[in-house]
């Protein structure tokens, strides 16, 4: 009869206890750890933001597994920066990643857990009861091109462009000498 949000005991010893993302570890130890939402989208495109994430998690957070070769870590998030928490943890190759799109883009998804994406068309919802057509497009219309790739789909893009960088380009009044010449 535990009430307080962040520790809860049961009849059968198990239990809860839940610290923020750069929360104290110390101490404390289980036997799966779970890390909700580790980025602030409105943070991550700060690298010492994300370098402090990826820091607690190497140094503190994975640290408090109860038996190393038994227990579990589990990250549950978007993907909001090529170079997030997530990314940073698939680069180990010790992670099953389990990537589910908002709409299918083609590629199998399927894990050794068992799940495989039952979607076969392109484009096609990720759960079309709870997000229909028209929920997704309101998401698509509210985010920019950057956020509907990494928080939708999952795959986050550079923000100043991958191959073809944003600064390489500028506009001109007119078309240069050259390019005149070359008509």
């Amino acid at each position: 009869d535990q009430n307080v949000k962040g520790h809860y005991e049961n009849d059968a010893t198990g239990m809860r206890m839940a610290i923020g993302i750069l929360g104290a570890g110390t101490g404390k130890s289980g036997d799966i750890l779970i890390c909700d939402d580790p980025h602030n989208v409105e943070r991550v495109d700060s690298e010492a933001d994300r370098e402090s994430k990826i820091h607690w998690w190497d140094n503190t957070f994975a640290r408090r597994k109860n038996d190393p070769a038994k227990s579990a870590e589990v990250v549950v998030c978007h993907r909001v920066h090529q170079s997030d928490l997530s990314q940073h943890l698939l680069d180990k190759g010790t992670f099953v990643h389990l990537c589910l799109p908002a709409r299918y883009d083609g590629k199998p998804y399927y894990t050794v857990l068992g799940f495989e994406d039952p979607r076969t068309q392109p484009g096609e919802p990720l759960w079309p009861v709870h997000y229909p057509e028209e929920a997704l497009l309101d998401m698509e219309r509210d985010l920019d091109a950057a956020g509907v790739a990494a928080q939708m789909q999952q795959n986050p893009t550079a923000q100043d462009g991958g191959q073809f960088q944003r600064g390489w380009f500028g506009l001109v009044a007119y078309a240069p000498a050259v390019a005149r010449r070359l008509r």
